[in-house]
């Protein structure tokens, strides 16, 4: 049973845990590559129900690597179906570090997060359940480094 001090630790996590939402955000999911080795073959997929053509949207993929992660760019496509339609393939190169080697983006010990906006003011084409899947397409099969990989869709004002 919770005593009253708990109960307001509880509910003080919780506010803030409100507070630190987007409003914008309709969608957001990240996948943790295991051992940090992302393989060609295994695929990040994403579905999320899209309910308003209208709306203007922003699709950015989310990517977290290590400080071990053996290049400076990530290649990688983005590929967007929605059941009755066919498939659109984005391909993307990101440069993850800079000319002299520092990485780029937001770091954490040695993690690093870079947030690439792939396409801006987007409107989808019908609503419905739409798939999305990231597959990256380096040299390395097995691509050491890549801990997370994520997709945020979000409204554009």
């Amino acid at each position: 049973m919770l005593n009253a001090q708990s109960l307001i630790y509880l509910s003080l996590c919780y506010l803030l845990l409100l507070a630190s939402c987007d409003p914008h955000i309709a969608y957001e999911k990240n996948t943790r590559i295991d051992d940090y080795s992302w393989n060609r073959d295994s695929v990040a997929l994403f579905t999320t129900r899209i309910t308003d053509t209208a709306q203007a949207y922003e699709i950015a993929v989310n990517v977290r690597h290590s400080n071990f992660y053996p290049y400076t760019n990530l290649v990688f496509t983005v590929q967007q179906q929605l059941a009755s339609h066919t498939d659109t393939t984005y391909s993307v190169e990101l440069s993850l570090a800079k000319e002299d080697g520092r990485w780029i983006g937001k770091s954490a010990g040695n993690l690093y997060h870079i947030k690439h906006s792939v396409l801006k003011m987007h409107h989808f084409s019908d609503t419905g359940v739409y798939h999305f899947s990231v597959q990256h397409h380096m040299q390395d099969h097995h691509l050491k480094g890549i801990t997370d990989v994520g997709l945020v869709i979000a409204k554009q004002p």
